[in-house]
C-alpha cells in the first residue's frame, strides 16, 4: 500500500536571486498559485536536461523580460510542503547590462536589501531572506572591546580579534548568535564546529584571500566547499581586489580606508571621491570603512555605499 508521503510529488525548482548593487528583484505571486499571496523571486521548474543555471536564464527571460548572468549557487536544499516536496536551487545572478533594466516587465520591482525582510514570502524562502538582509551598520569588535560594548542599534558585528580571544568570546557569550548577525574571519570560521558555522551570518575574506579564491574560481569554476552557500564579505582597497570580489560573488565588501585612522595612521585615505569611484565598480553592497562614523551613513550613501562600518563610533 502506498502512503501519502510516497505519493507526494517531488519537483526540482531553480530560483534566481537577481541582485543589482544594493537591491534585489521581486514580484507579487498571485493568490491562485501554490503558496501564493506573497512576494517571490523569478524562477521555475527544471526542464529535462537543464542545469539550474540554464533554468534561471530561461525563466528570467520569460517572466521578467531581461537577460541575466548566473554568478554562483547561493543555496540549495529540499523543502516539504503538505502536498509536494521541492528540491530548490537558489542562483545568485546579475543583470547582463544596464540596457536590460529598461526591458523589465512592470510587475517586477527592486527592493533594498535591508527592507526585504519586511515582505512576505513562501515558507521555503525564509532562510534565503535572512541571508539577504544586510544591515546598514556593522560594528567591528577587536581585542580592546567586548560584546557588552556593541551599541543596541547596531545589529551586525564583525569579530576581528586574535583567535584565542575570539573562541573565548564565543564560549562566554553563547547568546551572541541570536542577538546579532555575526561576521567572522575565514581562518576563525574553519576552527568552529558545524553547528556554530551554520549560525555565522558571513565569512570575512582579506584581500590576499580574495585574490587566491578568484584564481581558484577562474580555474575550477567553483568556491571551496567550506564557503559554498555562505555569505562572503571581502576587504577591498583597489580595483583589482573589487574585481576579484565580483568574480567570486561576494555578498558584500568593505572599501577602506575612506580616511586615515588611528589604528592605521600609515595608510592614506581614499577620500569620499576615491571611495565613490571604487564603489561604482562593485556589483554588491559596499560598506565604507576607515575614519567613518555612524552619522556618516547618509553621506556614504550619496557616494555609492550601502552602509558604514567601524570600531569606536559603533561601540559604546
Amino acid at each position: 500500500m502506498i502512503n501519502q508521503t510516497e505519493m507526494k510529488q517531488s519537483i526540482q525548482v531553480s530560483i534566481a536571486i537577481i541582485r543589482h548593487k544594493n537591491q534585489v528583484l521581486l514580484s507579487w505571486r498571485d493568490e491562485n498559485l501554490h503558496q501564493g499571496g506573497c512576494y517571490e523571486f523569478a524562477g521555475g521548474k527544471l526542464e529535462i536536461g537543464e542545469t539550474p543555471e540554464q533554468t534561471v536564464i530561461r525563466e528570467v527571460q520569460e517572466e521578467v523580460g531581461i537577460d541575466v548572468i548566473p554568478i554562483k549557487r547561493f543555496a540549495s536544499f529540499t523543502f516539504d510542503y503538505s502536498d509536494r516536496g521541492l528540491s530548490l536551487f537558489f542562483i545568485l545572478c546579475k543583470v547582463k547590462n544596464d540596457v536590460e533594466l529598461d526591458k523589465m516587465h512592470q510587475a517586477w520591482r527592486w527592493i533594498d536589501l535591508d527592507d526585504v525582510q519586511n515582505y512576505q514570502f513562501p515558507k521555503a524562502n525564509q532562510a534565503i531572506i535572512q541571508r539577504l538582509s544586510w544591515s546598514r551598520k556593522i560594528a567591528i569588535l577587536n581585542d580592546d572591546y567586548g560584546v557588552q560594548d556593541i551599541k543596541h542599534d547596531v545589529d551586525t558585528v564583525y569579530l576581528r580579534q586574535n583567535t584565542e580571544n575570539f573562541l573565548q568570546l564565543l564560549r562566554d557569550n553563547p547568546q551572541l548568535f541570536t542577538e546579532k548577525k555575526v561576521i567572522v574571519r575565514w581562518q576563525d570560521y574553519k576552527k568552529l564546529d558545524a553547528d556554530l558555522q551554520e549560525k555565522v551570518f558571513a565569512v570575512h575574506l582579506n584581500c590576499q584571500e580574495l585574490i587566491q579564491l578568484s584564481e581558484s574560481v577562474s580555474q575550477n569554476n567553483e568556491l571551496p566547499l567550506s564557503l559554498q552557500s555562505k555569505n562572503l564579505i571581502g576587504a577591498c582597497h583597489n580595483e583589482i581586489e573589487i574585481e576579484c570580489a565580483n568574480l567570486i560573488g561576494c555578498e558584500a565588501i568593505f572599501i577602506s580606508p575612506v580616511q586615515s585612522t588611528p589604528t592605521h595612521p600609515e595608510q592614506t585615505g581614499l577620500s569620499w571621491a576615491g571611495f565613490a569611484a571604487l564603489a561604482n565598480i562593485a556589483e554588491m553592497p559596499v560598506y565604507a570603512l576607515g575614519g567613518v562614523a555612524c552619522d556618516d551613513l547618509d553621506l556614504a550613501k550619496t557616494h555609492g555605499a550601502y552602509g558604514v562600518a567601524g570600531i569606536r563610533d559603533f561601540l559604546k
